[in-house]
């Protein structure tokens, strides 16, 4: 007895100890080690690039302060929390420096490496004896990524010593040539081999292929027309293959002897030329799955080929498959159906009718493809009882949802978004759903409650999309205190037209990972920090348009490490920002606090944010000066500190080289144009307008290639116009100087700057920040996503003190939709150029000194919208009313004396041009004559007579007092 309760005392002992070891081993790995730590800075230093493209904003991140298994691109082993994964995509893509020299020695530090991925990065070549075979030293490496570089070398014979190689892609690195199977042979443990799109024609088969049993993937899109197929044989395990995207025939290139291929079951072909022939395929007859894309193939030869694949369990088709629906109905076995952007363009009834026998599917997508009508509540959709994934987003679908789908019980996903579907949610069989985990409804008519009570027994549901429908406040009674039974990851009900009540089931819920209820009324509630203490997840929050008020109490609770959006906009709160909102929540991207009432400063705080993108906060009540830690915030894209109080000088707070938007306008910031903005090289839009900015406009504006949006009005800017500001160089689209002192154009062509050819990418942040312009006194507003969209150009130069001609070159500029030159000194004539403007919408050429005639060719300019030469000395007679220029009246001519025409009341006599030197008082008839015209005859006698007068009064005066007449006679005499 006493030796088994010490053998029993023993175990316990052991199973403790193990447990303890395990407990132990898990809490001492939570951070990186010092030496990873010290290597990836050194990385940083080599790979780091200052104006990098899309991916270099991760590198931002690598702070010594932050746990560097938390760097963005960094993973780290749970075991031994060492770095076992780089994943530096596209880290150094958009750089204007471009190349880059790999340098294995920065990997070599990282020996439990198991993930490397280079791809996009403009490497061009290796540092000498520092290049890719030194990869081999990383003896744990399982997957090599280097897609998209312009390496110009043949890569695979340097990689041969990576023998723990799984996953190899180097597409798209400049490959031309044979592949030597004596490279691939030696990477015996390689699974998964991508070499598309590059300029191999085929494999070259070395005598010992063994090593090449293990590959069972093989991506070979994009290459040459004269690739041997065959030499395919040197893989014979191989089960996944991609032909997507390539340059030759498909049908020569499977008319080759590929036997050896019978082992596939997942293909990929697309991209190929017309005369392609689905039973070619007849080479694979084991495959279960088939994906065919961008392929055009007539009738006869998708029924030929579709025969022969009775046993296929999976069918992606993206082509005008219309009239081969019935050829698909036959593969009664397919449990995998997606049709997604096949224009399938008709009523879904048939299609659904057509795939009624197709019991076995499990997934159906039918995502774009303009199918039209109501689902039939019988027949069809109804019969496929297997169905867990249903997806009919993005189509003309309208009606109820048809009852049957109740019947539908293993659903699991179902995506009924941008359709027109309508009704009630409590009428609809959504309610008997419960196997539902995801549910999208977005962008339809349907009617349900912001409390969501109809799908509170959902216990499975995770994901509920339900924008911009009707969403209205419950008013029949609900148990308030009634618990729902899921736990949701995602809720989206964004209103544009504000409706519902605020959900009282989100106090229950705590796994939130994204939320956003913009238009959601809560009125009467203040800040919700309930919400991020119950949801520890969560990383999205948009609160955008809810009537919240009061002041922003942040939570009590330990700072919040997974919130990186934050969107309170368009509310009621007041008072100071948190000065802890940086500390609270670290991590921030987007921090959106515009159209409150907020006052006070900009928290230093946020300066710890070292993720920070998007520090939105205009149209506040915020004061003071602009804190200098946003000057040198390098994560930082966009900046929005419009319609406050701010004050002071803008050139320490506009240095972050990544801002590609700065709003600042309807401030009171003083000064030059900041001299930092030239290191900008990103800054896509600049509104500085509404402040009382001095000096001269700097030439080397022009100079920042990107620069698309430029306002500048209403400030107190003096001196030329850079020639790069109105001699647009497809670069800028909209440019408002107006309201300023502005003097002349620059013609200095010496200073016309070449934007260059670069890949450009687009914004991080959404686009929707709006600015404004006049037309005719009228103010509009745009958004900055409508601009960059359309293309549209505008340039706006009124309400300065701009002299001389209007320079011909306007005439040149390509897609010009306005222009506006109104209220200055301009003389001359319009230039016979602008009738080469022919998509202007809108020109106004009003309040100026310019005369001789309107150019005839005007007529021409079909878009004209709004026309205004008024108020100059214009002459002779008024454009032919035609097309647009018949709808303009005798506004858009007034204040010019010598013009006459209709729409004006004064006709031309006698079907000549009238010009000023040739009116005279007796060539006008009384009818005739403007009430704004000048009699010159009466001019000269009365300046003549005035000039009489005064003489005579002075020396009226000097004759009647002596003191006078000395004091003139001594002026003169000093004066000689």
């Amino acid at each position: 007895m006493v030796g088994i309760n010490y053998q029993l005392r023993s175990t316990v002992v052991v199973i403790m100890v193990k447990l303890l070891l395990l407990l132990l081993q898990g809490w001492s790995c939570e951070a990186c080690l010092d030496e990873d730590r010290v290597a990836l800075l050194q990385l940083k230093d080599s790979f780091y690039a200052p104006y990098g493209g899309l991916g270099g904003e991760g590198m931002l991140s690598w702070r010594k302060e932050v746990d560097c298994c938390e760097w963005a691109g960094v993973g780290c082993d749970t075991t031994t929390g060492r770095v076992n994964e780089l994943m530096l995509d596209l880290f150094r893509y958009g750089d204007p420096v471009d190349n880059w020299y790999f340098n294995a020695s920065m990997f070599l530090p990282f020996q439990e490496l198991r993930w490397l991925s280079l791809q996009d990065n403009n490497i061009v070549c290796c540092v000498e004896n520092e290049g890719f075979e030194e990869l081999q030293k990383l003896s744990k490496l399982e997957y090599l990524e280097l897609g998209g570089n312009d390496l110009n070398i043949s890569i695979l014979p340097l990689l041969r010593g990576l023998q723990s190689l799984k996953i190899l892609k180097i597409d798209n690195t400049q490959q031309n040539g044979s592949i030597n199977m004596e490279d691939l042979v030696a990477l015996s443990n390689l699974e998964e081999l991508d070499i598309s799109k590059n300029n191999f024609d085929k494999f070259v088969v070395s005598k010992d292929n063994e090593g090449l049993s293990n590959i069972s993937a093989l991506y070979i899109g994009g290459l040459e027309s004269k690739f041997q197929l065959q030499s395919l044989r040197a893989f014979p395990n191989l089960n996944f293959l991609y032909l997507v995207a390539n340059n030759f025939t498909l049908r020569e290139l499977l008319s080759q002897d590929i036997e050896g291929l019978s082992n596939i079951s997942v293909l990929g072909i697309g991209s190929f030329e017309s005369n392609f022939q689905l039973q070619s395929l007849r080479a694979f007859p084991n495959l279960k799955s088939l994906h065919l894309y961008g392929t055009f193939m007539w009738r006869e030869q998708f029924s030929q080929g579709l025969s022969n694949f009775k046993n296929l369990k999976e069918l992606f088709l993206e082509a005008n498959i219309n009239s081969f629906l019935e050829f698909i109905a036959n593969m009664t076995s397919l449990e995998t159906l997606s049709l997604d952007s096949c224009q399938l363009t008709g009523n879904i009834n048939s299609f659904l009718e057509s795939i009624a026998n197709m019991t076995s599917l499990e997934t159906l997508s039918l995502d774009s493809c303009q199918l039209t009508g109501n689902i039939r509540d019988t027949g069809g959709l109804c019969e496929l009882k297997n169905l867990r994934i249903l997806h009919l987003y993005n189509n003309n679908l309208s009606g109820a949802i048809p009852h049957c789908l109740v019947n539908l019980t293993l659903l699991q996903e179902l995506d009924l978004s941008y359709n027109h579907f309508s009704g009630n949610v409590f009428q609809s069989p959504l309610i008997g759903l419960t196997s539902i985990t995801s549910l999208s409804l977005s962008y339809n008519r349907f009617k349900f409650p912001s409390s969501l009570s109809p799908f509170l027994n959902h216990s499975k549901l995770k994901i509920f999309e339900g924008d911009e429908n009707e969403i209205y406040a419950e008013t029949r009674m609900v148990n308030r205190s009634l618990t729902p039974k899921f736990q949701l990851e995602r809720l989206s009900l964004h209103s544009t037209s504000r409706g519902g009540s605020f959900p009282e089931f989100l106090y229950h819920q705590h796994n939130l990972q994204y939320l956003d209820i913009s238009g959601i009324t809560m009125i009467g509630l203040g800040f919700p920090s309930w919400l991020l203490e119950n949801n520890t997840k969560l990383e999205s929050l948009y609160l955008s348009n809810c009537s919240l008020s009061g002041s922003m109490v942040l939570p009590t609770s330990t700072p919040n490490a997974t919130l990186r959006v934050l969107d309170i906009s368009t509310n009621q709160l007041h008072g100071s920002i948190p000065i802890e909102i940086g500390t609270n929540f670290p991590r921030l991207s987007w921090l959106i606090l515009s159209k409150n009432r907020f006052t006070g400063s900009i928290p230093n705080s946020l300066s710890n944010c070292s993720f920070l993108e998007e520090l939105i906060m205009g149209d506040n009540q915020l004061f003071g000066k602009v804190p200098r830690w946003i000057g040198i915030k390098d994560s930082l894209l966009a900046l929005d500190l419009a319609k406050n109080k701010f004050s002071g000088n803008l050139s320490a707070i506009l240095g972050a080289p990544r801002l590609q938007l700065i709003q600042l306008s309807e401030n009171r910031f003083e000064g030059p144009f900041p001299h930092s903005i030239s290191n900008l090289h990103h800054l896509r839009v600049l509104d500085l307008s509404h402040n009382y900015l001095t000096g001269m406009i700097p030439k080397w504006v022009g100079k920042l290639f990107e620069l698309e949006i430029l306002l500048l009005n209403y400030n107190n800017f003096i001196g030329k116009i850079p020639i790069n500001l109105w001699m647009i160089n497809n670069s800028i689209n909209f440019v408002d100087l107006s309201h300023n002192k502005l003097s002349s154009f620059s013609t200095n062509y010496s200073y016309i700057y070449k934007k260059d050819k670069k890949d450009s990418y687009g914004l991080s942040f959404e686009e929707k920040e709006v600015f404004k312009f006049v037309i005719k006194g009228n103010i509009f507003e745009s958004k900055v996503d409508y601009i960059w969209s359309t293309g549209f150009i505008g340039l706006d130069f009124s309400c300065n003190n701009l002299n001389g001609p209007i320079p011909f070159e306007f005439g040149n500029i390509q897609n010009i939709k306005l222009l506006n030159l109104s209220r200055n000194n301009l003389t001359g004539s319009i230039p016979l150029s602008f009738s080469n403007m022919t998509e202007i919408e809108t020109l106004d050429l009003s309040f100026n000194n310019l005369n001789g005639p309107i150019p005839s060719l005007l007529p021409e300019l079909n878009f004209l919208e709004v026309f205004n030469v008024s108020y100059n000395n214009l002459s002779g007679e008024t454009p032919t009313r035609v097309a647009q220029f018949a709808t303009f009246d005798e506004t858009s001519y007034l204040g010019n004396p010598f013009l006459c025409g209709l729409p004006l009341p004064k006709s031309c006599r006698n079907e000549e041009t009238t010009t000023p030197s040739s009116m005279t008082k007796e060539s006008l008839d009384d009818d005739d004559v403007d009430d704004g015209a000048i009699d010159m005859e009466v001019f000269y006698i009365s300046f003549f007579v005035t000039f009489v007068i005064i003489l005579a009064s002075i020396a009226g005066v000097l004759c009647i007092n002596p003191y006078w007449r000395k004091a003139w006679f001594y002026f003169i005499e000093m004066v000689i």
